[in-house]
Formats: C-alpha cells, sequence, structure tokens
C-alpha cells in the first residue's frame, strides 16, 4: 500500500499590479532654429548686409559708366583722327630727332595707340571691380579703397556739374560732349552713394575684424 502524502494548498497567486502608461516623449529638434539677423544685419553665413549688397550694385553702375565714358571718349578721339594725326604729323620733336613717318605710317601707330588705350581701360575696370568684390566680402581696406577712388570721381566731376570741363575732349560743345559730363556726374552720385551706404551702422559692424569672417573659398 503506497504512502500517500499530505496536499499542501497551492499558494495564492501573486496580485498583478497593472503597468502605468506614461505619455510619449515630446521630441524636440535636434538643431535649434538660428536666430533671425535684424533688419540690414547680416545672417553670419557670409551674405553681406542689405547696405553692402546695395553699394556693390551701385559700384558696379559706376564701373559700367566708367567703361562706357571712356569707349566713348576712343570713339570721339577716332572720329577726329585726322586733326590729331595732323598735330602728331606737326610736332617739332620728330623733326629735331630726324625721324621720318609719313601719313600712312602715322595713321597706323595712331590705330595702335587707341587699341592699347582700350585695352588699358578693360584692365583698369576689371581691377575696379576685383575691389568691389573684396569689398562685399567684408574686406576692409578694399573699402578705403573704393571710398578715396570714391572721392576722387567726385572731385573730378566738379568741373563738369559747373560747366567748366565742357572743352576737355573733342567736339566737347556738342550734343556727344554734353552728354559724356552728365554720364560723369551720374558716375559721381552713385559713388557718393555707395560710400555712404559702405559706412552706415550695420555695414561698420560687418567690417569688423572677427565679428562676421566669412568662408576663404567664397
Amino acid at each position: 500500500m503506497s504512502e500517500q502524502h499530505p496536499q499542501y494548498p497551492q499558494q495564492p497567486p501573486q496580485h498583478q499590479y497593472p503597468q502605468q502608461q506614461y505619455p510619449p516623449q515630446e521630441q524636440y529638434p535636434s538643431s535649434y532654429p538660428q536666430q533671425q539677423p535684424e533688419d540690414g544685419g547680416s545672417g553670419g553665413d557670409g551674405t553681406p548686409p542689405l547696405d553692402v549688397g546695395t553699394a556693390r550694385q551701385l559700384w558696379w553702375l559706376v564701373a559700367a559708366l566708367g567703361i562706357l565714358q571712356g569707349f566713348a571718349a576712343l570713339a570721339i578721339v577716332s572720329g577726329d583722327r585726322s586733326s590729331f594725326v595732323d598735330t602728331m604729323l606737326a610736332d617739332p620733336a620728330l623733326a629735331e630727332a630726324g625721324v621720318d613717318v609719313d601719313r600712312a605710317r602715322m595713321e597706323s601707330l595712331f590705330g595702335v595707340g587707341m587699341g592699347i588705350v582700350g585695352l588699358v581701360i578693360v584692365a583698369v575696370t576689371a581691377l575696379f571691380l576685383v575691389f568691389v568684390r573684396s569689398m562685399a566680402r567684408d574686406r576692409n581696406w578694399a573699402r578705403m579703397v573704393l571710398t578715396m577712388l570714391g572721392v576722387l570721381m567726385v572731385f573730378t566731376s566738379i568741373p563738369v556739374l559747373f560747366g567748366l570741363g565742357g572743352g576737355a575732349l573733342p567736339g566737347g560743345a556738342d550734343g556727344m560732349g554734353l552728354a559724356m559730363g552728365a554720364v560723369q556726374i551720374l558716375q559721381a552720385v552713385a559713388a557718393v552713394g555707395a560710400i555712404v551706404l559702405m559706412h552706415r551702422k550695420e555695414s561698420n559692424l560687418y567690417f569688423l575684424p572677427g565679428l562676421s569672417r566669412k568662408d576663404e573659398d567664397r
């Protein structure tokens, strides 16, 4: 007869507590939005302030008017080629030097000289645009160079403004001379506007070293 073991009461199951459900955590953006610059200020991403950008556009206008004025002067001189060739042939320095130059050769030299002057005008304009580009990239030395050039333009346009520069070129008293005088005055006005914009408060902050340094590869 098998021995029966006493039956022990089973342990009651532990009380199951319901798991508390927490609301999902709010997802925060990985990067905070950059602070928006004030009106006319630089955003810190290499973009110049509004005043500096407008000054750059005015300097572009000055450069365009300058090259227009230069080639217009060449056109006026070329239109009076015969008078210039006669003047050069009658130069006593040629006779004293014993140089025998006929008219055909002098006209050829005159054409070469006009071409060289045209290349000089283009080169000077390109150099001027390099200064403008450097100024827009917060280079203070370029701002100073442009300021001095602009002041020089203003002073050279004062005689034209008062009608004292009409005879600077052949035919200066006709419509072409008056148009060139108007272009020179407009060039000076644009230069004054650019100078004022380059030296306003926001522009001065832009040109301070260490505060708005831009990427070198821009």
